[in-house]
């Protein structure tokens, strides 16, 4: 029944084929621009404001962040680990240099700002680069590294005489900066930081201009006295690309920046202009990409396409690990969830919410056969995932359950569970309010979430829990699954951690959702062991130990059940450019500028 469905997906795909080409543009498409990369995407940003949390919701805003703006540091080729030691991301200096060329840590005795006194801190100095120019020619310096940490990604609070790191945001740990220089800046640290590998923000929160956005500034306020997130900074970065025009929901347009720092070092950028055109379906991104309108993708291809780009001499075809991790998400929030009494517990309601009960989601966990997803969804073209953490990785913490199909197991659970569920019939009926187990199931319309949904559904309606598949177009769902009060009861989502140690930030989406979290966590799970060891992988000698802690509590408590690791179908056109570097991922994505760098344009 299942192969069936995936049929009628794939003769739904080429009903489509001519329906999607690429939309029109408007006037000032860049026609008259010669070396033009063209890029599809199915998700658009909600906006381009400089909110740095909800950029990085999705590839297209990751990708404003990386190429309109920077960051201190950037992700190295995955290919340029080194074999001995999966962990070591950097070069001889510690670090893949950005706005950052070089640090040192030590520890000193400082005047600590809040305490007034002197204490013993850890300062991690930083050498910035030189000759860097926002897009409007001014100097790029210290003071925009620190007018960003004070302001952009620490909570936005004009009287705070310290900043915070936005993965715990509490004032118990304090950390300040200190301007040393027109390019050195400290940043210092009560707590001390692992310094294992520099911290995992400097390769994902970009600089902003000061004098765009702070008291100074020329842009929108005047007087300033306004949160940074507010807008969108007239689009003033450092980066290689300059922004040009967006249409939201269909494209951005961003055309080269000849000023850029950066071709001293990675050569001529030779993209005049690159294009991000937005796609409602994976069918309309499939027919533009075989109709060469567009010469890549920002994620996976459906295994189907393969057979015809193979067959196209001018694309080049390639079976990739994934980076992300697909999971059935289960909405954990009831309005008194938090409010826990002394026992430091959350309150749980199994009457007002069925899901709070972790037996239920480990019951309904084993009920699912992803197994069959991965053959008959996936074509085989996956992995089955026990945790965030890739099983290579040598954070992986080997002993977690995988949660296979067994259906005497799903079973045992609710029979044995008290006040025990039962059955009336072939359904399964609550023992806490005696009414019969049924759910709503999100997806997005992209097609193999559909089909993934599609599954579970029906594993979940023949072990006798009715759901109800509602599937919601891309943008609107990754817009609303973070959201706190969503009409969700579960929902099939994914994201993509990459490898350590910078995968670190995907576990503050099961971290505290009352505090640092709450941006971040789409099922409102409440753990304090949890919260302990995820704050532990910052300062912990070797974080490895509590990255295993942590991935075995949520592995018991399941507050979502890990699906599959999906490999990556990646194709890429080679009729204008050459030089792609595909790795994990693709040879487009979030963690993978190096394509754009290295492109090479051939003509067409």
């Amino acid at each position: 029944m299942k192969s069936k469905k995936w049929l009628i997906s794939l003769g739904l795909a080429v009903v489509l084929v001519v329906a999607f080409a690429l939309p029109s543009c408007g006037d000032g498409n860049g026609d008259d621009v010669v070396q033009k990369l063209i890029v599809g995407t199915m998700v658009d940003v909600p906006s381009l404001n400089m909110e740095q949390e909800s950029l990085e919701h999705t590839n297209m805003g990751i990708f404003y962040k990386a190429f309109m703006y920077e960051t201190l540091a950037v992700y190295a080729k995955v290919g340029d680990k080194l074999p001995a030691d999966p962990d070591l991301w950097y070069d001889t200096d510690g670090l893949i240099p950005r706005l950052a060329v070089n640090y040192t840590v030590t520890t000193e005795v400082r005047w600590h700002p809040v305490k007034h006194a002197l204490e013993s801190a850890q300062v991690w100095t930083l050498g910035l680069r030189k000759g860097v120019k926002w897009h409007d020619g001014e100097d790029f310096t210290a003071e925009d590294v620190d007018f960003t940490i004070r302001n952009s990604i620490s909570e936005w609070d004009l009287s705070k005489p310290v900043c915070w790191d936005h993965y715990w945001n509490t004032w118990e740990t304090v950390w300040w900066t200190n301007v040393t220089g027109t390019h050195g800046i400290e940043l210092i640290y009560e707590i001390p930081l692992t310094e294992a590998h520099p911290p995992s923000w400097w390769c994902w929160d970009t600089m902003i201009p000061e004098h765009i956005y702070g008291p100074d500034g020329e842009g929108k306020y005047t007087g300033w006295a306004e949160n940074t997130t507010d807008w969108d900074g007239d689009h003033i970065g450092t980066g290689m690309f300059k922004w040009e025009a967006y249409s939201p929901g269909d494209y951005h347009k961003w055309v080269r920046n000849d000023d850029w720092w950066g071709e001293d070092v990675y050569g001529p950028n030779e993209i005049e202009m690159i294009w991000f055109q937005v796609f409602p379906t994976m069918e309309g991104v499939t027919a533009a990409f075989e109709a060469d309108e567009i010469d890549t993708y920002v994620a996976s291809f459906h295994p189907l396409s393969i057979p015809d780009f193979e067959a196209d001499p001018e694309i080049t075809t390639d079976v990739m690990p994934g980076v992300g991790i697909y999971y059935l998400g289960f909405d954990l929030y009831t309005p008194k969830y938090h409010k826990w009494g002394e026992t430091g517990k959350p309150v749980l309601n199994m009457k007002n919410n069925p899901l709070h009960d972790k037996d239920l989601r480990k019951a309904i966990a084993y009920a699912i056969n992803v197994s069959t997803i991965i053959d008959l969804v996936l074509d085989g073209y996956g992995q089955l995932a026990d945790s965030w953490v890739y099983t290579d990785s040598p954070g992986h913490n080997t002993t977690l359950e995988m949660y296979e199909q067994n259906i005497t197991k799903a079973e045992n659970l609710l029979l044995n569970h008290s006040p025990a569920y039962y059955k009336v019939g072939p359904k399964w009926y609550s023992g806490y309010t005696d009414e019969q187990l049924e759910f709503t199931l999100h997806t997005s319309n992209e097609i193999t979430e559909v089909d993934v949904g599609q599954s579970i559904r029906d594993d979940l309606q023949d072990f006798g829990i009715d759901v109800t598949h509602k599937i919601v177009d891309s943008t609107t769902f990754v817009d609303q699954i973070y959201e706190v009060d969503k009409d969700y009861d579960m929902f099939v989502n994914s994201e993509e951690p990459f490898a350590d140690p910078y995968s670190d930030w995907i576990h503050s989406l099961i971290g505290d959702p009352w505090e640092w979290g709450w941006a971040w966590s789409p099922t409102y799970w409440y753990s304090p062991a949890f919260n302990t060891g995820y704050e532990a992988l910052y300062t912990a000698p070797d974080p490895n130990v509590p990255r295993k802690f942590i991935q075995g509590i949520a592995n018991e408590e399941l507050p979502m059940y890990m699906l599959y690791r999906a490999d990556v179908i990646t194709a890429w056109r080679t009729d204008k450019w050459t030089g792609w570097y595909n790795e994990v991922g693709g040879p487009i994505f979030w963690g993978n500028p190096w394509s754009v760098h290295d492109l090479h344009w051939v003509g067409g």
